[in-house]
């Protein structure tokens, strides 16, 4: 987030090099870029805690994503759950970096086979972000997974 970050030394001229890195520009430290290039113009991506059924997907379970296209109208899966070992899980937390990878928060602690980087080998909580970096999306969803958060570590799981 530090490289990222806007400056604000113009309007703080008095505390010149002295206001930290400056204001956190969250969109450009998810997307690596200051506008644009998410690859996802126009489209919104969801969870849902129940199990609606959408047009053209059928039932979505809470393990999955899907994508919803503004201009079209058209529902699609993004990320199949439970191809990744998240069947029974609730996404509860969701964002995409612009390189694709995707910061995903259960509902539920669980174990997760592959699940590297943890302080409880492949165990995580409701209070940790995982880090899943596909190689496919949609029906067929396939990647490797890892901790990007452990709340543990800043008390999250008392």
């Amino acid at each position: 987030m530090r490289t990222t970050a806007d400056t604000i030394d113009a309007q703080n001229r008095a505390f010149l090099g002295k206001m930290g890195s400056g204001r956190v520009n969250l969109h450009k430290a998810l997307t690596g870029s200051s506008g644009g290039g998410t690859g996802l113009t126009g489209k919104l991506l969801l969870t849902f805690t129940g199990s609606p059924s959408l047009p053209g997907v059928g039932t979505v379970p809470p393990e999955d994503i899907v994508q919803y296209d503004l201009a079209t109208g058209q529902w699609s899966v993004y990320f199949d759950g439970s191809d990744v070992g998240l069947a029974g899980y609730t996404i509860d937390g969701l964002a995409r970096f612009g390189s694709g990878a995707l910061l995903i928060s259960t509902a539920q602690p669980g174990t997760l086979a592959g699940l590297g980087g943890g302080p409880a080998g492949t165990a995580f909580d409701d209070s940790d972000i995982l880090l899943f970096s596909p190689t496919t999306l949609g029906a067929t969803t396939a990647g490797t997974g890892g901790f990007y958060f452990d709340g543990s570590d800043v008390g999250l799981d008392q």
